[in-house]
């Protein structure tokens, strides 16, 4: 009856994962499309991190990473944050989600250079050739038919999501930090950091001029209930991102990334009536294709916990 409960309550969280995942890509892509500048957009991510900061205030956790640690770390998660923004308003839910399966490469580099990690096995270096190729695939179409924006917006998303969990890593062994304690400790200097960008982006010229003109004198109240839910889904993706990432195998917690994806695609595309061309189609296959073959090949290596 216990095993059965605690399978119950796993399989509930990550229901619950995949679910607040696709809502919040889906919101966030409403609240972006609704507002002409992306600035005003952006202002989600201080308010996601400071809704977690007011969430965990008052818990109990150690204090023992340095305040440069502190900010590295932050820097790399925000920059990935609003670079993600950035996609999500530019481009396609499918190009946004399918260009994050950059990151398989880009830390299996980082594992083979830096962590002396060997272990590739010859279909692993394959699958890692077809994700890029099939993101290259979906980035043609992104190209041609709006600007290079979006891809250049996409690989310092991906550069500051490794970058991050790396820096989390190296962390964790170093200074004897749990997942929760990170959350804790990170949360208000990512939130001060975030704040820090958006004024520094804000008063650049190109930035400030008419940044609030596309502002209504009043929100809607639907885009209200859309800020609201986005940050009620941010809260609650960092504690369940938290909370599973301590009690799934790496490798079960890489298969749900590969789910979120393919509902976010689904759910997006249906949404917001995009128009998928062969080539996208062809390259997001191929990339989850090859995502899930890697995942697959990596299996004997993380037992379950």
């Amino acid at each position: 009856m216990c095993a059965l409960g605690v399978t119950s309550r796993l399989a509930a969280a990550n229901l619950a994962s995949i679910s607040t995942v696709t809502a919040i890509v889906i919101v966030n892509k409403k609240i972006l499309n609704f507002f002409d500048n992306l600035f005003i957009g952006n202002l989600l991510v201080p308010l996601h991190l400071l809704c977690t900061v007011a969430i965990s205030r008052g818990r109990s956790c150690s204090n023992n990473m340095p305040l440069r640690w502190k900010l590295l770390i932050s820097f790399a998660s925000v920059a990935s944050l609003f670079s993600s923004n950035l996609v999500l308003k530019y481009a396609s839910v499918g190009f946004q989600q399918t260009g994050r399966l950059l990151a398989v490469p880009l830390s299996s580099a980082v594992d083979r250079f830096y962590w002396g990690d060997s272990s590739l096995t010859r279909v692993q270096v394959v699958c890692v050739f077809g994700i890029v190729i099939g993101v290259l695939l979906v980035c043609v179409d992104s190209v041609t038919t709006e600007s290079m924006v979006p891809v250049i917006a996409n690989l310092v998303a991906v550069c500051g999501q490794v970058g991050s969990q790396n820096l989390l890593r190296v962390s964790a062994s170093k200074f004897h930090c749990s997942a929760a304690e990170h959350v804790q400790q990170l949360s208000p200097y990512s939130a001060a950091v975030s704040i820090v960008c958006l004024i520094v982006a804000f008063a650049s010229s190109s930035t400030r001029a008419g940044a609030f003109d596309s502002l209504p004198g009043a929100l809607p109240p639907h885009m209200i209930v859309y800020i609201t839910a986005s940050c009620a889904l941010g809260v609650a993706i960092q504690f369940l991102s938290t909370w599973l990432s301590q009690v799934s195998s790496s490798l079960s917690y890489s298969l749900l990334t590969l789910t979120k994806s393919v509902c976010t695609i689904g759910f997006g595309s249906l949404i917001f009536s995009e128009i998928i061309s062969l080539n996208m189609s062809c390259g997001m296959i191929l990339s989850l294709l090859m995502f899930f073959l890697y995942l697959y090949q990596d299996a004997p290596r993380y037992p379950q916990r």
